[in-house]
This record gives structure tokens, C-alpha cells and sequence, in this order.
């Protein structure tokens, strides 16, 4: 119901939704899978901000696992790049103007000038997905 509402999450809501980095954690957290045991990491750190204003645990910097600072940005960019019930895709130069503004508040700066070197073939791929019918 939370993730189908459009426009606003209350407070109590996105407390709700907040949870989604503890209970993934959890679900894959104990398993004996290098993988999954990397999977749980991102997972519970992917919301994290490199400047400590993120959740679950206001973690900064270097504490984040660095494959929870590259899907975070990801994320980011995936959210950002396609129509949701709450809200319309963002024009692309926008987005890459948000995560440039974001640079060391949100993001880590080594990561956005990786992602950023990669920009024509991130888009490439982008483009693929959204233009697919699968």
C-alpha cells in the first residue's frame, strides 16, 4: 500500500519503509554466501550518506562498505530515471545535475567520477531497459 501511494509518505509511513534495510539484512544476513553475506551488507547500507545523515545507522564515509556506496547512487539514478505512481521521471541532465550536487552530502566523490567516466555507457544501458518490452 506504502509503496502504491501517490504523492507524499507520512512520517509514519516512511518510518515504515525505513525498515526495508533492516529487514533485508536480516533475510539475507545469515546465510554462509560470500555473495549473499555482501548482498545483506548492501542491503542494510544502501540509504547510508557518506556525510552521516542517512539510515539505518548514520553511518559516514569509509564506514559505509564501499559496494553499499556505488548501488546508493545507482539507486539513486535508477529512482530518479523512471516514472513512479508518486512521481514523474526526471529529465536526465537533472539527475545528473542532483547527484553532482550531491557529491560528498549523499555521495561518495570517488564513486560519482567513476559513474560518471561511465555516463554514455550507463545511458546506453538505461536507454535498453526503458525502451524494452521486457
Amino acid at each position: 500500500r506504502i509503496l502504491n501511494k501517490p504523492g507524499k509518505l507520512t512520517k509514519d509511513e516512511f518510518s515504515i519503509i525505513k525498515k526495508h534495510t533492516t529487514y533485508g539484512y536480516e533475510i539475507l544476513g545469515n546465510s554462509d554466501r560470500e555473495l549473499l553475506k555482501l548482498a545483506a551488507i548492501i542491503a542494510y547500507e544502501h540509504h547510508e550518506n557518506v556525510d552521516g545523515s542517512g539510515y539505518p545507522n548514520g553511518l559516514k564515509r569509509d564506514k559505509i562498505h564501499l559496494a553499499s556506496r556505488i548501488v546508493a547512487l545507482v539507486d539513486v539514478y535508477d529512482a530518479l530515471s523512471i516514472k513512479r505512481v508518486y512521481k514523474e521521471s526526471w529529465p536526465r541532465n537533472e539527475i545528473y545535475d542532483y547527484i553532482k550536487e550531491q557529491t560528498n552530502i549523499k555521495f561518495d566523490a570517488k564513486v560519482i567520477k567513476v559513474f560518471l567516466e561511465y555516463q554514455a555507457e550507463i545511458d546506453a544501458i538505461s536507454d535498453s531497459l526503458l525502451n524494452s518490452d521486457n
